[in-house]
């Protein structure tokens, strides 16, 4: 994606009701002093964390499907816009070894 301007990048995991937004916001988009685009960014090692409880499935085995979602926000001056999301169900990414 070209961003011709510069915004706030912003990363949120939802579950439910809950949120967790991360804390820096990095800049993406626009023209540095030496008139290259900034293409890429980095959230210097942040992980956003949050305690789900998830179910086994009485009638298969496994666990039932529990969802979670990534979006990706941009900000430029007070207007915010999601720009991307990914879906997640995080039964999926339980070990089963370990239970």
């Amino acid at each position: 994606m070209s961003i011709p301007y510069t915004v706030s990048v912003q990363v949120l995991l939802k579950k439910d009701q809950k949120r967790v937004e991360s804390k820096k916001n990095p800049l993406l988009g626009g023209k540095q002093a030496s008139g290259e685009s900034v293409t890429t960014t980095t959230f210097d090692g942040e992980k956003l964390s949050m305690i789900s409880t998830i179910f086994k499935d009485k009638n298969k085995s496994g666990f039932t499907e529990k969802t979670a979602s990534i979006v990706i926000k941009i900000t430029k001056g007070d207007k915010a816009r999601s720009v991307g999301m990914i879906n997640l169900n995080l039964a999926n990414y339980i070990d089963n070894e370990s239970n």
